[in-house]
């Protein structure tokens, strides 16, 4: 299962890059949009848990709010509708399907 975590804090523009220290998984700096881009590209029963430390000038309240999102490309069970019928008929039915990735929880310190 791939997921990706974007912890975008309100970077001050104009301080320079952060210092990255220990980092699981890849990150990005956009200066641009003052992000800081974290990615995990997997997790699962092997990697549980993934930290990121990076240091750079600016107050407290310059890094929040903070953003984290989870994608998964296929489901947990990788169960996929294949078709729809009708109940009294044999018709098939146009469908279109979502799939919902929900994170039981997760921990920012």
């Amino acid at each position: 299962m791939s997921a990706l975590l974007l912890a975008p804090p309100s970077l001050s523009s104009g301080v320079g890059a952060p210092v990255i220290g220990d980092l699981d998984g890849e990150y990005k700096h956009d200066s641009r949009r003052n992000v800081l881009e974290w990615c995990l590209p997997v997790i699962d029963a092997n990697n549980k848990t993934g930290s990121l430390e990076f240091s750079m000038a600016g107050q407290p309240n310059d890094f929040f709010p903070i953003s984290v999102t989870f994608v998964s490309k296929r489901s947990y069970c990788d169960i996929q509708v294949t078709k729809v019928s009708q109940v009294d008929g044999d018709g098939a039915v146009r469908f279109s399907t979502e799939t919902s990735f929900v994170v039981d929880k997760y921990i920012i310190e």
